[in-house]
């Protein structure tokens, strides 16, 4: 994840497709976490777009991260 500013994240996010999970990721409310797939039954084609469907899972997350870091960033300005 190459380091950008905010407002570049904030820019990409707004232009960017809605991420969304697919028929390959299943979250388990309980444990805040996703379910673990057997792999055995998948193609080669389905392993690539379940391979996508991460890494667009894994932008997102970087994502929120960097808005986070900056209204944590925010706030501890606000109080110097």
């Amino acid at each position: 994840f190459a380091k950008k500013t905010y407002k570049q994240v904030n820019e990409e996010y707004t232009n960017a497709e809605l991420f969304h999970m697919n028929e390959f990721l299943e979250y388990e409310e309980s444990k805040k976490s996703f379910k673990s797939l057997n792999l055995d039954d998948f193609s080669v084609e389905d392993l690539d777009n379940y391979i996508l469907e991460l890494k667009n899972e894994i932008d997102r997350v970087n994502i929120e991260k960097v808005k986070k870091k900056k209204l944590i960033s925010d706030a501890e300005n606000m109080f110097k």
